[in-house]
């Protein structure tokens, strides 16, 4: 019991006794921690036990240098982090399919789609988002094969004027090749047997975004043998094929023979070297050379028949328009080579992407493939409509108003609303229903909208039976029903041949304008109470005014009615400018059909 009292009394001074200096020293406890002394009765044993409420330090902040960023297939970008923060970070993509990512932050581009990035340290993350394009630049060959002295031209596609292009040996001391560089082409001069990798860089710019593409080809340098490597022939053209550098010192030719490993696919004249291709495929050419000391040497080559065509035998384009020519039925090997007849209808790129000029008319785009000439014709257009509208009364059919285009070209109509007007595939349209419809045209890569208002034959006639009366009588309410005069009411009654059953009234007697419009109500023929926009009137419409001020006892204190002529103009004579005023109190439409 001693024990225990004088263990607790220890403690006790050990804790809690000033410290008759200042230390630099870190305290034992914090003033936010809590010391228990256990003394409990265990016979020659005692705990002591520290609680804290001190939490772990959590990180402040984890940031990417981008948190949206656009790469191209097969091409990377590396993401990099900043923040008071510590710890490894690890690298996460949503979706690796379209966007891989390592331990780096290196994002690779896999196949076009939306991926998330996220880096991640304890407690703490942060993300992008990776938008992932197919590559649209391809350099035309991924290696090429070359004899020592000879050259070639490489070309980098879908390249515009707007983008940054540069060329570069990924082994910059090497001296294998010598390359020379204008825009998207660069020519290899083979200078040293070796092999060296050439990189083409593509910067473009979008969304205020750089984004940078890699091509790559592999460059091999022969110091002798068959000229022709890699080669591409049409079927059923022909090519000699010859040898560079393949004399040996102190020793003289003595024969050539020539065999190939698939006659089938390309033969070979044994002695001349001449190639034919007979049909798809690929086939090793070998030249076998005898020297004059009994040696012999072979030099292969491989060779590919291809079968190039343009399935269309026609492009449409309208002016400025551009657009890619499918050529089929190429390979690896094959070389193209375009150009248009007449340049001032239109220019082409290497990648057979055409651009249309600023002047209609044809011309012939001319493919020199593997040694085969594919022409095509090209017709540029210049489609518009000689008319933007058009009021016609149901049951009528009218053409679209479509000029400047050819019998080949590509047009579809369609009908926002096919209720009120539809439209066929030649352009014709037939009015349904009175109402308003917007018909849409596509010609040759160029959109047009053509506004089409459909009214009854009835309110058609209406209109100009209306009119014809208002400047043949004299206005009268006195004698409104009398020949030769008319009032407001009668002149609408009397324009729609009297039909009491649609406006009221007798057939010899016009109601009043308030009460038209309150027959019209009944029999639901009312479209607002308000003015509309002329726009979205028809010619027949009723328009109805109330008074200004005062009372008149009549249904909703309507004083005047007038009819909607069309074209943004109503049935007073004059003719008035029809406007959205604010004591229109009602608008109907007597006939729908």
């Amino acid at each position: 019991m001693k024990s225990q009292k004088l263990f607790a009394l220890a403690l006790s001074c050990l804790l809690f006794m000033e410290t008759p200096f200042t230390s630099t020293a870190a305290p034992l406890v914090s003033a936010s921690e809590a010391v228990t002394a256990d003394t409990s009765s265990l016979s020659g044993t005692q705990s002591l036990t520290l609680t804290s409420d001190r939490k772990a330090a959590k990180p402040t902040s984890l940031k990417l240098n981008k948190t949206s960023v656009t790469i191209y297939t097969e091409n990377t970008y590396r993401l990099k982090t900043s923040g008071k923060s510590s710890g490894k970070v690890t690298w996460k993509s949503s979706k690796s399919k379209i966007a891989s990512v390592d331990q780096n932050g290196t994002v690779t581009g896999k196949t076009p789609g939306t991926a998330t990035i996220t880096a991640s340290r304890p407690g703490i993350k942060a993300s992008c988002k990776v938008t992932v394009r197919k590559n649209p630049h391809r350099l035309n060959r991924e290696s090429q094969i070359l004899i020592l002295g000879d050259s070639t031209t490489l070309y980098l596609s879908n390249v515009s004027k707007e983008d940054s292009v540069s060329f570069r040996l990924a082994d910059p001391s090497s001296e294998v090749v010598d390359i020379t560089s204008t825009g998207n082409k660069c020519k290899i001069t083979a200078e040293n047997p070796g092999t060296v990798t050439l990189e083409a860089v593509c910067t473009s710019r979008e969304n205020n975004q750089k984004i940078t593409s890699k091509g790559t080809c592999t460059v091999q340098v022969l110091e002798k043998g068959i000229d022709q490597q890699q080669v591409a022939m049409a079927v059923e053209t022909t090519k000699a094929f010859t040898l560079e550098n393949i004399e040996k010192p102190d020793s003289s030719i003595t024969n050539t023979s020539w065999t190939s490993s698939n006659p089938q696919i390309a033969s070979v004249g044994p002695t001349s070297g001449v190639v034919t291709g007979k049909q798809p495929g690929t086939a090793q050419i070998t030249a076998t050379v005898n020297y004059s000391d009994g040696t012999s040497s072979d030099f292969p080559t491989t060779v590919r028949i291809s079968d190039p065509e343009i399935k269309s035998s026609s492009t449409v384009l309208s002016l400025g328009k551009k657009q890619k020519i499918k050529l089929t039925g190429t390979n690896a090997f094959s070389t193209v080579k375009w150009k248009v007849k007449k340049s001032s209808l239109a220019s082409i790129e290497q990648d057979g992407t055409v651009t249309a000029g600023s002047t209609a008319g044809k011309t012939t785009i001319i493919a020199e493939v593997d040694g085969k000439t594919i022409k095509h014709q090209l017709i540029v257009t210049n489609p518009q409509l000689t008319s933007t509208s058009k009021l016609m009364s149901v049951g009528k059919k009218i053409k679209v108003p479509l000029a400047g285009v050819s019998s080949k070209s590509k047009i579809t109509y369609k009908s926002k609303k096919s209720s009120v007007a539809k439209v066929d595939k030649s352009g014709r349209i037939t009015g349904r229903s009175a109402g308003r419809t917007d018909i849409i045209i596509k010609a040759d890569g160029v959109t047009f909208t053509f506004h089409v208002e459909v009214v009854s034959k009835r309110a058609l006639q209406a209109c100009k039976t209306g009119y014809k009366i208002m400047y043949s009588s004299s206005y009268s309410q006195g004698r409104r029903m009398s020949s030769g005069y008319y009032d407001c009411s009668s002149l609408v009654f009397r324009a729609y041949g009297r039909d009491s059953k649609l406006l009221g009234g007798t057939p010899s007697w016009a109601p009043t304008a308030a009460s038209m419009a309150a027959h019209l109500e009944r029999t639901g023929k009312v479209i607002s109470y308000k003015g509309l926009d002329a726009s979205k009137l028809l010619p027949g419409d009723l328009i109805f005014y109330r008074m200004r001020r005062g009372s008149n006892g009549r249904y909703r204190n309507i004083y005047h009615v007038s009819m909607y002529y069309g074209d943004g103009y109503r049935l007073e004579k004059p003719l008035r400018p029809y406007y959205k005023e604010s004591h229109i109190t009602m608008i109907a439409r007597p006939l729908k059909k």
